[in-house]
């Protein structure tokens, strides 16, 4: 098991843990989260990449501080961190794979309409495995849910 950063002082809004019924429901959301890291569709750089960019451009305060240290922590270069949530500079990135799933999640982070989520889809297929589009796409769908219920439920209290 890595030791992970500790996750920023926040102070809770609203508590999702409060009831058995809601307890339950937070379980599963991470045993989805969970699984998902368990498969070779998604690379874990990947993984802390997706969720770093989808926090910013959903600018959630915890999740960010969490994904930024979480990145740290694994190795991510500073360049890249810095990188996630400002699309231009995710545009100038080297990897076209890389690229395309952090469009993909920006396509899904901030959606204008259905005829503009085809582009970033079609490159997402063009350097993507089915299972390894599936996978990014239901690892966004987690991240943009965590970030819900980050910015309803917490407030980060430290500065920084």
């Amino acid at each position: 098991m890595t030791d992970l950063p500790q996750p920023p002082a926040a102070r809770v809004l609203i508590d999702i843990h409060g009831s058995s019924a809601t307890s339950r429901a937070v379980g599963r959301l991470i045993g989805a989260g969970t699984a998902l890291h368990d498969t070779a569709a998604l690379p874990a750089p990947l993984a802390h990449l997706i969720d770093l960019h989808v926090s910013r451009l959903n600018d959630c305060g915890y999740c960010k501080r969490l994904h930024a240290a979480e990145a740290a922590a694994a190795g991510t270069p500073p360049a890249l961190i810095v990188a996630m949530g400002d699309p231009s500079a995710v545009a100038l990135l080297d990897d076209a794979a890389m690229v395309a799933a952090l469009n993909w999640a920006e396509a899904l982070t901030l959606p204008r309409d259905e005829a503009a989520l085809d582009e970033p889809r079609a490159r997402l297929a063009r350097h993507w495995s089915p299972d390894a589009q599936a996978a990014i796409t239901l690892h966004v769908a987690l991240a943009n849910a965590w970030n819900r219920l980050g910015r309803g439920g917490r407030r980060v209290v430290d500065a920084g």
